[in-house]
């Protein structure tokens, strides 16, 4: 735990990240203001992959973060892309539950089912990291998007770059020619209503991520 503090202290000296931000108005868990030196080292980052994919003749796109719930209904993502979580019966923190059992135990529990979670956290007496009380015997589901309005319309942020990649692909399909394989990325932001950010950066509400689409012909 010392290691730690003391990684995270040097990691906000030194200018590579701050927060939870804003932090003069005591911060938002899962967001983070990249200082001066991260800044220059995410985008020595995003440069790197950008020019070993234009090498290899794929091209970058920029579509919108924001997309219209009827698209996230298609692919499943309103439905679908969500957690299972877990709340303490006294001071009512809530957790994301397969994760409390695989950092207190150090193992993985995305196989688990509903009961196999529930028993697990019973029989291992895992308990609430903040109070140190017991758990609910019971799981929720908390959906991972995060939902807003555009002139009364439902939207979501987008919780990875994949689908506004795939979203244009006519207009690709007529950019490449129709000249199939082609592949095709994005570096762009993400984001995710995630149940307890922790581990700064690592699983916070808001990231940068990168991916790369290759389109193929189908059997």
């Amino acid at each position: 735990m010392n290691n730690e503090k003391e990684f995270l202290s040097f990691v906000q000296e030194a200018g590579l990240i701050w927060g939870p931000s804003p932090e003069i108005y005591g911060g938002l868990a899962g967001f983070y203001t990249y200082g001066p030196l991260g800044k220059l080292l995410k985008n020595k980052v995003e440069k790197s992959i950008r020019k070993t994919f234009n090498q290899n003749q794929i091209r970058e796109i920029e579509s919108p973060t924001i997309l219209p719930n009827e698209v996230w209904k298609a692919s499943g993502h309103l439905d679908t892309f969500q957690d299972r979580t877990i709340k303490c019966s006294k001071c009512e923190a809530v957790f994301r539950a397969d994760k409390l059992i695989e950092e207190t135990n150090d193992i993985s529990a995305d196989t688990f089912n509903d009961k196999q979670i529930l028993k697990f956290i019973k029989d291992k007496k895992i308990k609430c990291p903040t109070c140190k009380k017991d758990f609910e015997n019971k799981l929720n589901y908390q959906n991972l998007m995060m939902s807003t309005q555009v002139a009364g319309q439902p939207v979501s942020l987008r919780p990875e770059t994949a689908t506004g990649t795939y979203l244009p692909f006519v207009r690709l399909n007529s950019y490449f020619r129709k000249k199939i394989p082609f592949g095709v990325f994005q570096i762009g932001k993400a984001y995710r209503n995630e149940i307890s950010p922790r581990q700064n950066v690592i699983r916070g509400r808001e990231f940068t991520q990168a991916e790369l689409q290759i389109f193929l012909l189908g059997a």
